[in-house]
């Protein structure tokens, strides 16, 4: 039996490189009830699961009743009269409640399409929505070597630097100039950094906010279509000690005006709501660089939220 202290950035010496502390909170899931600990295939697709994805077709349901269970369901698809009885995966809550859809999970693509294009009767008074699982569509591509990889513009998907150059990092939010520290109650998040000098397709504007806060410098802009990408900000005064590695004045990006194009993944982009959101789902490190954030070390995130925290849109807006 082997031991590791569950403490952060600490990293198996199994050959696996993963970082102890998520790999057991990946494990000690509702989906295993804990006992996937000794077995990261479990969570954690590899190259083989990723050939089982090839072999095995998904369908996405939605709006289902809270008390169907995954027997019921399954019961449910086969008297609509498809030919082959699919495997049934609802989606739970940590408390066992659904959280209102699942997934059938097919050995033939063509009897998934068939449900996606024929739809499904309704089931305690609800019509479902199905489609096909666009997250499990998009893994089957996932390419065996990543590379490259941008942040990118929301609005008109213009490159704004290179995940190579960006971080996901941990930090403090910072107050407005003077607001004493008693009345000041410091919040952590995630923030997506990048050094200033690193930025492409970019134009910048004086920040409105310097004369209040003054560690904000600039509005960072699209350069293709003007659109607000974050600001341009003084890391010096930030807690870590990121301006050792992106330098004085570092780029924060707002969420919800970019989105990421992982390394592995070219199909598709993530969007997400917060950027805390990813910091979770890939481990909560204090800092993380985002060309090794990859498809496949959030595939099972993004089936959990189901398109609410994060979710994988088309490449052109």
């Amino acid at each position: 039996v082997r031991t590791w202290p569950l403490v952060r950035e600490l990293l198996l010496d199994d050959g696996s490189g993963q970082d102890v502390s998520r790999k057991f909170l990946v494990a000690n899931s509702t989906i295993t009830d804990g006992m996937s600990i000794l077995n990261s295939s479990l969570r954690e697709p590899d190259l083989k699961g990723m050939t089982e994805i090839h072999k095995n077709a998904r369908v996405h349901i939605q709006n289902i009743d809270f008390q169907v269970s995954e027997a019921e369901l399954c019961s449910h698809i086969s008297a609509a009269g498809f030919p082959e009885l699919p495997t049934v995966e609802i989606s739970y809550r940590q408390d066992r409640r659904s959280n209102g859809h699942a997934w059938a999970i097919f050995r033939s693509e063509e009897v998934a399409k068939h449900m996606v294009e024929a739809g499904l009767p309704e089931l305690r008074g609800r019509t479902m929505q199905v489609r096909m699982d666009v997250v499990s569509a998009v893994a089957a591509d996932v390419g065996a070597e990543p590379s490259g990889g941008w942040v990118r513009c929301r609005q008109c998907r213009s490159c704004c630097v290179s995940l190579t150059d960006a971080l996901l990092v941990e930090d403090v939010r910072l107050p407005r100039d003077g607001t004493p520290e008693r009345v000041f109650h410091k919040k952590r998040g995630y923030f997506c950094i990048a050094s200033e000098s690193v930025l492409v397709n970019c134009d910048f504007l004086p920040h409105p906010d310097n004369a209040v806060m003054s560690f904000k410098l600039k509005k960072v802009l699209c350069g293709a279509c003007d659109a607000e990408l974050g600001n341009v900000q003084d890391s010096t005064v930030m807690e870590g000690a990121w301006s050792e590695t992106c330098g004085s004045r570092v780029a924060h990006f707002k969420c919800e005006m970019v989105v990421l194009e992982l390394t592995d993944c070219r199909t598709k982009h993530l969007e997400l709501k917060r950027w805390s959101i990813l910091g979770e789902a890939i481990g909560g490190r204090t800092m993380n660089r985002l060309s090794q954030v990859t498809m496949r070390q959030i595939i099972d995130s993004l089936r959990r939220s189901s398109g609410k925290g994060m979710r994988l849109i088309e490449c052109q807006p």
